[in-house]
């Protein structure tokens, strides 16, 4: 209640800390009742201050809905804004409103585009959905090659959706085995409970 107080105080003057910390605070109910009403206005706050980052956090807050349902437009904006800051998280974002068709018209080559431009700042998922792309031919030629080389990118950066679907690459087409088991072993020593069950069974 005291920290509070304080961030309160640093925020009517205009402090990005203080206004994020009480943004979260309320979007996650951190010591106290969650009010998105009062969340998305300390992000706002944030957003008038200069501080692209804070477009990123309002356009999630849009798209989760803030306890009703999403509002894809306005999510799809706050993307936008930050994107032209050379944004890689929202870039990223942008490319799955388009890759899901969520609040626009499904488009791949819109999608991939963007994830390209999130990659291009190493984004781990943006190399994973790169791999995606090209794994199952989403708007583009099929290439097995060019999709293992965006998992290996992101697994490299510990993302462990594409360490599954390398793990199913080696297994199934290039039949080497010990390269699929450590793939799942990796997944294993990072807990991740949805790969321990796989390498269990």
């Amino acid at each position: 209640e005291k920290a509070k107080y304080y961030f309160e105080l640093a925020a009517e003057d205009g402090n990005n800390f203080a206004l994020s910390y009480l943004a979260n605070m309320y979007i996650n109910g951190f010591g106290t009742p969650k009010d998105y009403s009062k969340g998305r206005y300390y992000l706002e706050l944030m957003c008038e201050n200069g501080f692209y980052r804070a477009f990123v956090e309002l356009g999630d807050l849009y798209l989760s809905g803030m306890g009703d349902k999403p509002n894809y437009e306005k999510a799809k904006e706050c993307y936008e804004i930050a994107a032209n800051t050379n944004s890689q998280q929202a870039n990223f974002k942008l490319g799955l409103l388009y890759y899901t068709g969520h609040g626009v018209k499904q488009d791949y080559e819109k999608a991939k585009k963007y994830f390209e431009l999130a990659a291009r700042e190493y984004h781990p998922d943006a190399f994973y959905m790169l791999g995606i792309i090209y794994f199952y031919g989403f708007g583009v030629k099929k290439d097995l090659r060019l999709a293992k080389q965006y998992f290996e990118l992101a697994a490299n950066q510990n993302n462990t959706k594409s360490m599954i679907f390398l793990s199913d690459f080696f297994s199934t087409f290039e039949f080497n085995i010990s390269k699929a088991i450590q793939y799942l072993s990796k997944c294993y020593k990072m807990d991740d409970v949805e790969y321990q069950m796989i390498l269990c069974l």
